[in-house]
């Protein structure tokens, strides 16, 4: 660009006048504010939700273990019980 090119330019530019700042629209805070509370209680529902979650798995993981414990415990020579299920199992898919 030349000189006189970059002059009218600067010459448009001061001519212009400022628009006027927007306003913030009445009642922009507290709608903002209650959207940030309703995305706070999702958040907190979904928490909520998965530690039930997860405690209800670890109370079936307890209960299954507590079930079992006398089998998970015993000696290898009193298994004949996980033995015989286990053949059974092996024999009725054929192999």
């Amino acid at each position: 660009m030349n000189e006189r090119s970059l002059e009218a330019l600067f010459a448009k530019a001061r001519e212009a006048k400022m628009a006027a700042p927007l306003e913030v629209p009445r009642g922009f805070a507290e709608t903002v504010w209650q959207r940030y509370q309703q995305e706070r209680a999702q958040e907190q529902a979904l928490v909520r939700t998965s530690m039930v979650s997860l405690a209800t798995a670890l109370v079936i993981l307890a209960a299954t273990v507590g079930l079992n414990f006398d089998s998970l415990t015993a000696p290898p020579d009193d298994l004949s019980y996980a033995g015989d299920l286990a053949s059974s199992v092996w024999g009725f898919t054929g192999d």
